[in-house]
Formats: structure tokens, C-alpha cells, sequence
């Protein structure tokens, strides 16, 4: 015997790549193409490939920022790297990670989804 069942599965000869997918649209594909598969994922379905989120008109004006972006970008990066004056200065002393402007950040996107996530739009699942 002398090899376990972990070190059997472990070996080359025991991995399958998968690249067919069929959750993700083409903008979320390919950062994990670029990450993590070299190019190699594709996805199966041309209907979740091209998925947007679509918003109606009667969304508020705070709102249709961000919806904008979000029809055109399914994935949005914010850098906040250079807020340096959200970060409070004794978190830094005393090491925290954290950024309260990237909480609120993320808190608005939150509360904009639960605004509109019954009259807007639906997530479509296969």
C-alpha cells in the first residue's frame, strides 16, 4: 500500500481543468481567465455571457450613478488607495486594516441593491 488516499488523489494524473462555466458573464470570466486560467475558461451560454443587470427609469438621481455603472461594468474596481485622510491615523498606529470610507463605500452599494432589487431587476440562475 504506502501511499494514502490523499496522496493518490494528489497526483497530476488526477486533475481535470475545467474551464466550461455557466454563471458568470463574459466581463466576471475574464478576471478569473486573467488570474487564475490563462485564457482557457469559457463560458457555455451566450445568454449568461452577455447578462447585464437592466435598472428601470424611476430609480433617483443618487441611485443612477452607480446603476449606470453597473449596466456597462459588471465588475467595478474603486481604488482608495491614495484617501489617506479616511483613514484614521490611531488605527494605523495600532495596525487595524481596515478603512471606514471603504465600509461606507460598501455599505451605499449594499443599500442600493436592497432599494432596487425587487422592482428593478431579478438574477437569473440556469
Amino acid at each position: 500500500m504506502g501511499v494514502s488516499l490523499f496522496e493518490h488523489l494528489d497526483l497530476n494524473e488526477n486533475f481535470t481543468e475545467l474551464i466550461d462555466q455557466y454563471r458568470m458573464n463574459v466581463d466576471i470570466m475574464n478576471i478569473a481567465n486573467d488570474i487564475s486560467y490563462n485564457g482557457k475558461l469559457k463560458c457555455n451560454s451566450i445568454s449568461i455571457a452577455n447578462q447585464k443587470l437592466k435598472f428601470s427609469e424611476e430609480i433617483d438621481i443618487t441611485d443612477k450613478i452607480l446603476a449606470r455603472e453597473l449596466v456597462f461594468k459588471s465588475v467595478l474596481f474603486i481604488d482608495t488607495q491614495n484617501v489617506l485622510e479616511s483613514v484614521d491615523q490611531n488605527d494605523i498606529k495600532m495596525n487595524k486594516s481596515y478603512n471606514i470610507l471603504e465600509c461606507d463605500i460598501i455599505k451605499s452599494i449594499c443599500k442600493f441593491f436592497i432599494r432596487v432589487r425587487d422592482r428593478d431587476f431579478s438574477f437569473y440562475r440556469i
